[in-house]
């Protein structure tokens, strides 16, 4: 899990893009347009599904029951999801990440 984030991380770097806020721990990677975790874009989990471990990536949305979520096996993928996410998040609203994440 670690060494997803870190691959992630790493690849993220080499983007061009405006800059953002970053927010991560071994297992979760928080985006926004501000310095406040609460109001996060984009929220990037490493999940085990079936024995695998994916990216599971959440875009923010005005109700938290219409986050878009999507999944990707490699940074690279997780990468293009994460631009898509932050060109179409909505920001300004706070956001609880123990319940948006799971």
């Amino acid at each position: 899990m670690p060494k997803m984030m870190c691959d992630l991380i790493r690849f993220l770097d080499t983007i061009s893009y405006k800059p953002v806020w970053a927010f991560t721990s071994h297992a979760e990677l928080l985006l926004t347009d501000k310095d406040d975790y609460k109001q996060w874009q984009v929220l990037v989990k490493v999940i085990d599904v079936d024995g695998k471990q994916l990216y599971k990536i959440n875009v923010a949305q005005k109700h938290p029951w219409h986050h878009l979520t999507g999944f990707a096996d490699k940074a690279n993928k997780a990468a293009e999801l994460i631009i898509k996410g932050l060109s179409i998040a909505e920001s300004e609203m706070d956001r609880n990440i123990f319940l948006d994440s799971n």
